[in-house]
């Protein structure tokens, strides 16, 4: 994971990054680098739509998961409704204050 200001080259696009579900790693304000694919694994921090919202999340067995241990673990069911954007591959956070 790359943390400075540069893109990654293997970047397709960089989305800000509101609230602080996953702080301390992306505090709010931040730009995460997204390369857009749906091959993921369990443990990769992706962009997921679930049921029409967007979350950056890990992608775990039990669903969803922040790095802030103040959010719980958002569960996906069988009903649910959800496609992986893309994978996180670098995060810009110089412009935070």
């Amino acid at each position: 994971m790359l943390f400075r200001s540069e893109i990654p080259y293997n970047a397709d696009c960089g989305i800000r990054i509101n609230g602080e579900s996953m702080s301390p790693d992306y505090p709010d304000g931040a730009i995460v680098w997204v390369k857009q694919t749906t091959e993921v694994k369990y443990g990769d921090e992706v962009i997921a739509i679930l049921n029409g919202c967007p979350y950056f999340k890990i992608y775990e067995r039990d669903g969803l998961q922040s790095i802030n241990p103040e959010y719980p673990v958002i569960k996906i069911y069988d009903d649910d409704r959800i496609s992986v954007f893309g994978k996180v591959v670098g995060v810009y956070t110089d412009n935070i204050k």
